[in-house]
């Protein structure tokens, strides 16, 4: 006898079962996303509150504002007149500004899904299997998750690109990505003049990030330095360096733009992840039966450590090719995405037109940047 799929006559009476509405979605091409949930979501709230912090993926803040860019002062100099005096040393006249100005453009970027009012006729009560706005809407989000995760951890454009925003690299960055080319000046912990501080433009914008040269202010430059091993004589002494000296705090009170005090995260490839749990079994008595209890622990100086699906994949590169070995230690008080006003990935519906009569399109917007408020407050380690 025919098995019951392929019963002739059983196929004339019945048809198989469908779960109806819900589906499996395996589109998404990364096993975890860091940079796109919080932008995504942020971006999609009522905006009213300009400080308003979410806490899931990356903690970002948003803004929105108008104009043509954005522009802040950066106070890059301190004042050298202290003295020890008698009482009757005449005061001499001290006027000099202290302030330069660091500028981003706005750029711009899209989505768009479409539906036919035929589809939506077929797509109807009891012979709906799912939803077809869901299912284009969904294809749509997973387009953007994909490609904002990839610009984020990306290579910053050329100077002559126009269009494309600025990822994080362009605000941290090593000395291989600089004009200094090769690592040489940066291989290991460097105790004189201003450290570890990278007082090197990138080489694809040689004026320095925001307009401003860390050639001429290299207090404006990330913390980097080469590490040879993710160990514990390594790796893990550079980075409590770099913990310590990025943990900035001034002595006097002023109208800060970085309103609080750091909120840091490092965020590294799988295979880094993976070793630093075998340094802590290694370091402790009560694992229990769980090999990988310690997975969880994730802490170095008090820091969560994460491992960035995106880093591992052949879309990543970060220089000479192959390389791919890094960790970024980002203080998220320092670094968020800001909106253009009416461009927050809301729906723009454009109605049927002639050229496509009974066709709607839904497009969505981000206008903004990615800013850094004080990238010497990060750090970039790298192989």
């Amino acid at each position: 006898m025919a098995a019951v799929e392929s019963h002739s006559g059983l196929l004339q009476q019945t048809i198989p079962h469908y779960n109806k509405r819900n589906f499996v979605n395996i589109s998404n091409t990364k096993t975890e996303y860091t940079a796109f949930p919080a932008i995504q979501r942020n971006a999609r709230r009522a905006m009213k509150d300009g400080t308003a912090k979410i806490n899931f993926g990356l903690p970002v803040q948003v803004h929105t504002y108008g104009g043509t860019g954005l522009e802040w002062n950066v106070q890059v100099t301190k004042g050298d007149t202290f003295e020890w005096v008698d009482m009757d040393d005449p005061v001499s006249i001290d006027r000099r500004d202290y302030q330069i100005r660091a500028s981003v453009p706005w750029r711009m970027c899209r989505t768009h899904w479409s539906y036919n009012k035929r589809e939506m006729a077929a797509c109807k009560g009891a012979e709906e299997l799912t939803n077809l706005i869901t299912s284009r809407s969904l294809g749509c989000d997973q387009d953007f998750a994909d490609a904002f995760e990839n610009w984020f951890w990306g290579a910053p454009p050329t100077s002559s690109d126009t269009k494309t925003a600025f990822p994080l690299r362009y605000w941290l960055y090593s000395e291989p990505e600089s004009t200094g080319g090769n690592y040489s000046g940066f291989t290991g912990i460097v105790n004189s003049g201003t450290g570890n501080f990278l007082n090197l433009n990138h080489n694809n914008f040689t004026s320095g990030p925001g307009g401003i040269s860390r050639v001429t202010y290299p207090q404006w430059g990330n913390w980097n330095s080469q590490y040879t091993a993710f160990s514990d004589t390594d790796y893990v002494e550079k980075f409590t360096y770099a913990a310590l000296k990025t943990n900035f705090h001034s002595p006097v009170d002023f109208p800060n733009l970085v309103k609080e005090g750091p909120d840091r995260g490092c965020y590294t490839t799988t295979a880094n992840k993976i070793i630093q749990t075998r340094l802590q079994r290694q370091q402790n008595d009560n694992n229990g039966s769980d090999l990988q209890a310690r997975w969880s622990d994730y802490d170095l100086f008090r820091v969560p450590h994460y491992a960035v699906p995106h880093l591992d994949s052949a879309d990543f590169t970060l220089y000479l090719g192959s390389n791919k070995d890094v960790v970024f230690m980002i203080d998220w008080n320092t670094i968020f995405w800001t909106s253009t006003e009416g461009f927050t990935l809301k729906d723009n519906i454009f109605d049927p037109s002639r050229e496509a009569p009974l066709a709607y399109t839904h497009v969505r917007y981000l206008d903004g940047q990615l800013v850094c408020y004080e990238p010497r407050r990060n750090a970039v380690l790298s192989k």
